[in-house]
């Protein structure tokens, strides 16, 4: 799944909020130090300068892109670019106000006042949160990118993209196609197709970039990489991109052909996270009065943690902590490999009718989904959505065949087409690879409404859950 960027005010949502905020926090203390109000109360004054403040500043970042590169920003540059923010919503909003006949009832004071404390608080917010975002590594998870070249060009081809990618990216490893293993330090190297290939299997790449090459076998390579579902890009300099999905786009300071078995825009990546934000939180209200009765059930039922910690594969590899409430006994892990004759699945799934390790309790919380409850806190952290597929556990990833990791292409989800077509009911795990290929090549905003609804309806009837 390609995630193509457009405008840096979908990416950068948390900035643009807390620019928002504050400048209302700087009004607030420009109306105290004026003396317009003896203590913070909404006045007629204060709601037009406020609500006009808001859209005026809103509309700033959407049209004149302000935090284009603001990772990459010193505090020089970041206090160029608040001066032109501040100024540039400040002059529109004193036209506005004056157009209006609204700014005879603010001194020239109060407006200097709000002025420099607006221009303070942003400056302050913006690079107390861009500590704070580097300081826990949330800014950006870079998305890791191999760059593959021929041995000759290994070299420029790095430095290239180095000097051309933004912070988003990392260079993880480098694939030669001239069957030449050079050693570059501080970078993973590999070569051939086959090596290449297996490469991206077993490790955490999101994208490939093909630069520098001119090798009848690249197509060959294409073709495998996307039945992985990796995003694939050529970088265009006397190239001839015969695949039917192929798109020009800009990759960093590069001109690339992409190449991918679908895409998402920055906007509904936005609207997408956001829905993830507002419905766990949703889910977390409702269901933790749900997890208080149910905790100490399962506590009698079976002495131990009550919660279930386990390591699981994320978007395109990554590991995360999956968290559940527990519903088999202290030993189910060590028992399962006695138990492995007994499963019902085909493939690398492991699902066994009236499994022993269920505890009488972990029959209902399975049933009615409620040991999903913790997984919210896994989609406010970001491991997880509400929709998308399944994330597997890491012995099953280590198995994956190739067109099985194309499902790891998108963030994994609470609930998606497997979990609403059947759950324990489908025993052939091609057919949950297949339904999650189907997620992901026909993603789009609509449908995960659509899936999140009939969850809705396959929780109330504990369809499939066993």
């Amino acid at each position: 799944m390609f995630e193509k960027e457009e405008n840096g005010i979908f990416k950068n949502w948390m900035f643009l909020i807390s620019d928002m905020l504050a400048l209302q926090i700087a009004l607030i203390i420009a109306y105290e130090l004026n003396g317009s109000i003896g203590s913070i109360s909404i006045d007629e004054h204060y709601v037009y300068i406020s609500t006009g403040c808001a859209i005026i500043s809103f509309l700033v970042v959407f049209f004149a892109e302000n935090y284009k590169s603001i990772d990459k920003r010193g505090y020089f540059k970041e206090f160029v670019s608040v001066t032109y923010f501040t100024c540039i919503v400040f002059l529109i909003m004193i036209s506005v106000f004056f157009v209006f006949k609204i700014s005879a009832i603010f001194s020239r004071l109060f407006i200097g006042i709000w002025f420099i404390i607006s221009w303070i608080m942003v400056y302050s917010f913006r690079v107390t949160i861009k500590e704070i975002l580097k300081t826990t590594n949330k800014y950006h998870k870079c998305k890791k990118i191999m760059i593959v070249t021929n041995s000759k060009y290994a070299k420029a081809a790095k430095e290239l993209a180095e000097e051309s990618l933004d912070s988003n990216y990392k260079v993880a490893a480098i694939g030669f196609l001239d069957d030449c293993n050079k050693n570059i330090e501080g970078i993973d190297t590999t070569y051939s197709i086959d090596g290449i290939v297996e490469y991206v299997r077993t490790h955490l790449i999101d994208e490939v970039l093909i630069s520098h090459v001119s090798y009848s076998g690249r197509e060959e390579l294409v073709e495998q990489l996307l039945s992985m579902g990796i995003t694939v890009h050529y970088n265009l300099y006397n190239w001839k991109v015969n695949h039917p999905h192929a798109t020009i786009n800009t990759l960093g300071k590069l001109n690339v052909a992409t190449a991918c078995n679908n895409s998402i825009s920055e906007r509904n990546l936005f609207i997408k996270r956001l829905m993830d934000i507002c419905g766990s939180i949703v889910g977390l209200i409702i269901g933790i009065p749900i997890l208080m009765v149910v905790i100490p059930i399962i506590y009698i039922n079976s002495p131990g943690n009550v919660f279930f910690v386990q390591k699981r594969v994320g978007k395109n590899g990554r590991i995360f902590n999956l968290y559940k409430l527990r519903s088999m006994y202290m030993d189910a892990e060590e028992r399962k490999a006695e138990l492995m004759k007994n499963n019902e699945m085909n493939g690398l799934m492991f699902k066994m009718e009236n499994d022993p390790r269920i505890t009488p309790i972990g029959h209902f919380i399975r049933k009615t989904s409620i040991d999903e409850i913790p997984q919210f806190v896994n989609v406010l952290k970001g491991d997880m959505s509400l929709v998308g597929t399944r994330p597997p556990t890491v012995d099953e990833y280590k198995q994956y065949e190739l067109h099985h990791k194309s499902r790891l292409a998108m963030r994994p989800g609470i609930t998606g087409m497997w979990q609403v077509a059947g759950r324990s009911e489908i025993t052939d795990f091609e057919e949950v690879v297949r339904l999650d290929r189907s997620y992901i090549d026909n993603w789009n905003l609509g449908l995960d409404i659509k899936l999140l609804l009939k969850t809705v309806a396959v929780v109330f009837k504990s369809k499939g859950a066993k």
